[in-house]
């Protein structure tokens, strides 16, 4: 039996590269790509919803909040809209929206009930600052 520093010494001694050339990018398909792509920033370049749910300021579920205020909808593809009262609102968010301002956690739906203009969290919720939010890096 080989190592694995053997079986890949042995591999790349068989390996052979590829000469490069230029094509334009509609002669491209099926070919492999010698570089990275990169870009010059984050895309999409803002923090976005990973879940569908409520999105609420952290601060407030920990001093001990479990009831919000909905006041909005964040779609994605909107304009980040803003917590107008962070110790007391949330805003439901879709799947890949802009994070609201001043919000930094989601809670799923499936963790929340909804009635008349509120949102509940049970008491015994298990809940991190910034989960299910995917971070721009910028």
């Amino acid at each position: 039996m080989r190592t694995v520093e053997e079986a890949l010494s042995r591999i790349l001694t068989q390996a052979r590269t590829s000469p490069t050339e230029q094509v334009p990018v509609e002669r491209a398909a099926g070919r492999i790509l010698r570089d990275a792509i990169t870009t010059g920033r984050d895309l999409p370049p803002f923090d976005r919803a990973t879940m569908d749910g409520i999105v609420i300021a952290y601060a407030a579920f920990a001093a001990g909040r479990r009831e919000f205020t909905l006041t909005g909808t964040q779609a994605a593809g909107q304009p980040a809209l803003a917590l107008k009262d962070s110790d007391h609102c949330a805003i439901e968010i879709m799947t890949g929206a802009m994070c609201p301002d001043g919000a930094d956690t989601i809670i799923p739906y499936e963790e929340v009930e909804l009635a008349n203009g509120k949102a509940r969290i049970a008491a015994n919720l298990k809940v991190e600052r910034g989960q299910f939010f995917s971070s721009s890096g910028g």
